[in-house]
């Protein structure tokens, strides 16, 4: 499932990307490389198993793993203390006004 999601999550990323400050693209250069190779890793892994490999299904799916929470960490660096992405005007207000992010009710 998730090496399927991995075209439409980076068209969105990559519309973020487009928005994004200089030094926010070098970051994001290197969560969309971190992706890249975890959806690379995890695609070789279920074809590793589907011949038969498992032991090396099970590294590669490992390691693919590893690099994907990397990716996820820079990802979330990016959208919330960087600030990069889709923004709601509801978010926006409350965080000027309060500090904090809340979802409106």
């Amino acid at each position: 499932m998730g090496v399927l999601s991995a075209v439409p999550s980076a068209l969105t990323g990559w519309a973020e990307y487009s928005g994004a400050q200089r030094r926010d693209r070098r970051v994001a250069v290197v969560h969309a490389a971190a992706n890249g190779l975890a959806t690379g890793l995890q695609a070789g892994s279920w074809v590793a198993r589907h011949v038969g490999r498992d032991g090396l299904g099970r590294a590669l799916g490992l390691s693919g793993m590893g690099v994907a929470g990397l990716g996820g960490y820079l990802g979330g660096h990016l959208a919330i203390a960087r600030t990069v992405g889709t923004r709601d005007v509801v978010y926006t207000r409350d965080r000027a006004q309060t500090g904090r992010v809340t979802p409106a009710r």
